[in-house]
């Protein structure tokens, strides 16, 4: 009989593993050193791209939707559902595009995750979680409202928005054509980041060149976000999440009623992570790059602070260890595992980290 349990609960490894493989290759690891030890996985995520990967991993189920990409292509994506709860996962329809040019940073619109939406609402729930990041829109959330039925006016003309660059154009907003289900369903927006819509730390300047806006670019949809916004909503616009996914948890905070929610956080608490601690002699946490960042509200810190705030022990696993010394003075007892110090090239860490993986799990397979 198993004397040990240890409760794999980390989230992806960006650009190489989801979080249901990183869990799979520690428990692979562990099981090949330590026959006593029973492993419990429980992948998380903070609200990002591969949020759907963990939902699936507790239980919900995915449901095939047809929606548009951020340049209108038409796509088929997919939510996640469980009972009366669905999860639309805004990279699933707007995902960041690694090769966009400037223009296509001005024209990357969100109508498909208002598509997702829409068919989301059109299933019989009472909560609908909105998944933000990694996105490729800087829209304000503009193209999913019209998705989602707002009929936006230039002067006496009807427009449709097209990305961030149209967003000046746009002099009025009509709300009555708004999806009839929103009245019902509670809206909650999940992100990894806390940035407002506008300013130095907003949509535009801190994302837009990412992804692909030039200076210029980026200028151009700074103005034309805050224009958006004081037509929509401008006490919305300085709210911890608005920036997020372009803007689009702007939209979502000022016209859908969404709430906002730390990602990391809920994620733990629809996947029932409490009950999973029960009984539990070890926890073990993890993500790609483990920095300063990961301290405030990523996964790995919300692990930390549950665990060792019942006195379980945590490792942490990771691609990369870039804390500062005083972030590591700050937790002096946790241990870190870090790939590079397996494989010291980082292309190869990238490449072969399931397996790099197994052999940290069969590492603390030993020492426990």
């Amino acid at each position: 009989m198993p004397n040990l349990r240890v409760l794999l609960a980390p989230d992806s490894f960006k650009g190489s593993l989801s979080a249901p493989e990183v869990a799979r290759a520690l428990a692979e690891g562990i099981a090949n050193t330590n026959a006593q030890a029973e492993c419990i996985r429980h992948p998380l995520a903070d609200g990002g791209e591969g949020t759907l990967d963990v939902l699936v991993a507790a239980g919900f189920g995915l449901v095939q939707v047809n929606t548009v990409d951020s340049k209108a292509g038409d796509i088929i994506a997919h939510v996640a559902r469980r009972d009366d709860i669905v999860a639309v996962e805004s990279a699933q329809a707007a995902g960041f595009d690694p090769g966009a040019t400037p223009v296509d940073a001005l024209m990357a619109s969100s109508a498909g995750v208002g598509m997702m939406i829409s068919s989301a609402l059109d299933m019989p729930i009472s909560s609908l979680y909105l998944a933000l990041g990694g996105s490729a829109t800087t829209d304000g959330g503009a193209g999913m409202l019209h998705a989602l039925g707002a009929t936006f006016w230039d002067g006496e003309t009807q427009i449709i928005p097209t990305g961030g660059g149209s967003l000046a154009e746009i002099r009025s907003v009509e709300w009555g054509g708004l999806h009839p289900r929103l009245r019902e369903v509670s809206v909650t927006v999940l992100t990894d980041v806390d940035n407002p819509l506008l300013g130095r730390n907003g949509a535009a300047r801190i994302f837009g060149p990412q992804k692909g806006a030039d200076s210029q670019g980026v200028e151009l949809l700074e103005k034309g976000l805050h224009h958006f916004a004081q037509i929509v909503g401008p006490a919305h616009a300085v709210a911890p999440g608005s920036g997020s996914g372009g803007g689009i948890g702007f939209a979502a905070l000022a016209a859908l009623g969404a709430t906002w929610v730390p990602g990391a956080r809920a994620i733990l608490g629809i996947t029932g992570f409490d009950s999973a601690l029960e009984s539990v002699s070890l926890v073990i946490t993890g993500e790609g790059s483990f920095d300063d960042q990961s301290t405030r509200g990523k996964v790995p810190s919300v692990v930390i602070d549950a665990a060792l705030a019942r006195g379980i022990p945590v490792v942490v696993v990771c691609g990369v260890d870039k804390r500062s010394a005083t972030s590591v003075t700050a937790t002096p007892a946790l241990s870190v595992y870090s790939l590079l110090d397996i494989e010291p090239d980082v292309n190869r860490c990238i490449d072969n980290a399931y397996e790099l993986l197994v052999q940290v799990g069969q590492e603390i397979g030993r020492t426990i």
